[in-house]
């Protein structure tokens, strides 16, 4: 397993196959997933992963698995997601985070270690950093009000 990025409290590395129960504790939670249509079922985190596995040779990046330095098990995911906004492909950060690991700044400090990554990595390639708040009503909140996810230039 090839670990991405490194922060004081976190590793974010590839996912494995063999990370499919403890994602399925984030992914598959109701009120985890409310912004999805439906919480995942086993098979779509296998899925999951197996689609993230596919992004990392294909792009480079992809949400990546989410650990804690002083344990062993995921907890969630962090990465860089291409999504088409208004007919641009731009970069996003996104997550999943565990409920019972909630509230302790874990998203956030893996969402700063991914914008410096994006910004790193992906600032030749001329990427935009996009957010849902970029040129619509909506008001970030948590890590990306922490983070201050602004549409940046040039990432």
């Amino acid at each position: 397993m090839k670990t991405i990025l490194e922060t004081e409290r976190l590793t974010l590395r590839e996912f494995t196959p063999s990370d499919v129960d403890d994602l399925s504790l984030v992914l598959c939670d109701r009120e985890n997933m409310r912004f999805y249509p439906n919480p995942f079922e086993r098979s779509h985190v296998e899925r999951w992963i197996e689609w993230s596995r596919d992004l990392y040779q294909r792009d480079g990046f992809r949400l990546w698995a989410m650990r804690l330095k002083d344990e062993h098990q995921v907890i969630g995911d962090c990465g860089l997601i291409l999504q088409d906004v208004d007919g641009l492909t731009e970069v996003e950060i996104g997550y999943h985070l565990r409920r019972d690991r909630q509230g302790r700044g874990l998203a956030t400090e893996a969402a700063r270690a991914c914008c410096d990554f994006a910004l790193g990595s992906l600032g030749e390639a001329n990427r935009d950093l996009a957010h849902p708040a970029r040129e619509r009503s909506v008001t970030p909140s948590g890590p990306a009000k922490r983070n201050d996810h602004r549409k940046r230039d040039a990432v």
